[in-house]
């Protein structure tokens, strides 16, 4: 858990490619921006992600409609634009979505 803790920066891609075993990651309440890596696409254990409360402003993350195990993605009160990717409705364990909040369109 890296919440509130005053953190600057993006997400570097090596850790995408390294967390490959982690089922959550809880970065919500610091100030992340840039967007969410898309080596995180090798994770098919990752069931919680908070990444809340940051500045990330790119489009929202493909790569999130890629983690089959996915239940809870807290991604609200960001600047994420775009549109959601349609193959997130094929995420059969994902039961929480929040992404209230953001510039996303559709």
């Amino acid at each position: 858990e890296i919440q509130h803790d005053y953190l600057f920066g993006t997400i570097p891609k090596s850790i995408g490619k390294s967390w490959t075993k982690v089922h959550t990651i809880l970065l919500g309440s610091n100030f992340l921006s840039g967007g969410f890596p898309d080596t995180f696409e090798n994770n098919q254990i990752l069931g919680t992600i908070f990444i809340d409360q940051n500045w990330f402003n790119s489009t929202f993350p493909n790569v999130m409609a890629t983690m089959k195990n996915l239940e809870w993605l807290d991604a609200e009160d960001n600047n994420f634009s775009g549109t959601m990717p349609p193959t997130i409705t094929n995420l059969k364990s994902l039961r929480i979505l929040n992404v209230n909040n953001n510039s996303m369109t559709g």
